[in-house]
């Protein structure tokens, strides 16, 4: 019970850090795209954007990136090593060496 609520643990930290990662990409394609369009004055959406995702990219900046990746090393470091453990502890006739008499 215990190595299934580490892995589902694991398995929740990885989808977020993902999800984090993949924010913060958006952010920066959307600021690589949108960065030379056609101004529409001072209540342009737009520019309300960019300078919303630039604070963000601006405060959070490469630590979000740098946690994140190592989060999902982490967790498929974990879950390997986990597998591995787990197909150890199974006992077969043959790991148990039974002798089959007829």
């Amino acid at each position: 019970m215990i190595r299934f609520l580490e892995r589902k643990r694991r398995t929740f930290a990885m989808i977020t850090a993902a999800a984090v990662v993949c924010c913060v990409l958006f952010m920066f394609f959307f600021m690589a795209v949108e960065s030379g369009h056609d101004c529409a004055g001072e209540d342009c959406e737009i520019c309300f954007c960019l300078d919303l995702c630039a604070q963000i990219v601006n405060n959070v900046k490469d630590a979000v990136l740098l946690a994140g990746f190592l989060c999902i090393l982490a967790a498929l470091y974990g879950s390997k090593r986990a597998d591995a453990d787990d197909f150890r502890g199974i006992a077969t006739p043959v790991s148990r060496k039974v002798r089959l008499n007829i």
